[in-house]
């Protein structure tokens, strides 16, 4: 018989491959043992040698949502040397929506080693919608080594619906390095709508150097009150580079209904060298109204050198409400 040691290298990583598959296909531990109750679950999160039971565990008391799990919940994420089991006990403690969980879970968010950790503390924080929660995933969206982890911060603070969150956003959005944290704070600023807001996005609308940025503050000042935030979009519309960043423009004045955007409106239908942002800006004329609005649509329906816009200004005046009667006044409409 051949000894052991003389199998060539690949005969015997086969070999070993082959054993350890025919292990796994076997019924084995993990098997016959994942729990499915709350109970069985807690001792197995707690007691399992095997770190796929452990992960099992906690990824049912989570489905589960039992206050009865909270503390080995915690003792998991602090604890246990399995990546996704800290992973997953993060996910359940946010499920539970205990507020005492801010703290062990805003102590993952600061200490944890991994990454894929402190990203689900912060994601599990924000479901806790605690204004406790706040302070900690500020300075992880500040201070975080990890891009995933800033993301997940920037969303979790507009997920906390606060406005006191709004600084530490418009300081990411105009500072991080990184593209998709910015493009991130954009987003919850807009969930925000918090006037505090206004500022950095209209700086990041304009300037930022990433058409994904500026997209996504586009969109952000679509909800944001005030006329400033029109004037920028208005201004996006007629001299960005890009003709997405200039459709999305056009596309949220439509959305906030700003008559004083028509004028804007009718030079990019006039003007854009994309026809994809002159139809754009003639659905949003018609959504936007008023007279000026009907009568450019009117004079693009029949005139309009591209069919696309002669489509759409039909569609457009089709939406419209019709004119008020002869000396009746329309009701007052106000720019949201």
């Amino acid at each position: 018989m051949t000894p052991r040691c003389h199998l060539f290298p690949a005969r015997r990583a086969a070999a070993a491959l082959g054993a350890a598959l025919l292990l796994w296909a076997l019924p084995g531990p993990a098997a016959a043992a994942s729990c499915e109750q709350v109970s069985t679950c807690i001792s197995q999160l707690q007691f399992a040698e095997l770190r796929s039971l452990r992960e099992h565990a906690a990824r049912t008391l989570g489905e589960r949502g039992d206050p009865a799990a909270y503390d080995v919940l915690v003792a998991a994420l602090k604890t246990d040397e399995g990546e996704f089991v800290r992973v997953l006990s993060a996910q359940a403690l946010g499920r539970l929506g205990l507020a005492r969980a801010v703290k062990p879970l805003a102590e993952a968010l600061a200490g944890d080693a991994r990454a894929t950790v402190r990203q689900q503390a912060a994601d599990a924080l924000g479901q806790l919608r605690s204004p406790d929660a706040m302070a900690p995933l500020s300075a992880a969206l500040a201070g975080d080594a990890a891009t995933s982890v800033r993301v997940a911060a920037a969303r979790a603070l507009g997920v906390l619906g606060r406005s006191g969150a709004a600084p530490a956003l418009g300081q990411a959005l105009l500072a991080d390095g990184r593209q998709e944290v910015r493009a991130a704070a954009a987003d919850a600023l807009g969930v925000l709508k918090a006037p505090a807001g206004l500022e950095p996005l209209r700086q990041a609308a304009r300037q930022d150097a990433a058409a994904e940025v500026r997209t996504a503050a586009v969109r952000a000042l679509g909800v944001v009150p005030g006329d400033p935030a029109v004037a920028t979009l208005v201004e996006v519309l007629g001299q960005d580079a890009e003709r997405n960043v200039r459709r999305v423009a056009a596309e949220t004045l439509g959305h906030r209904k700003a008559r004083n955007a028509t004028a804007g409106l009718v030079q990019a239908i006039q003007s854009d060298p994309a026809v994809e942002v002159r139809a754009a800006a003639t659905t949003a004329l018609g959504r936007v109204g008023g007279d000026l609005a009907r009568q450019a649509l009117a004079y693009y329906a029949a005139n309009a050198q591209f069919p696309t816009i002669r489509t759409a200004a039909v569609n457009a005046l089709a939406e419209m409400p019709p004119p008020p009667a002869s000396g009746q006044q329309p009701p007052p409409k106000t720019e949201s």
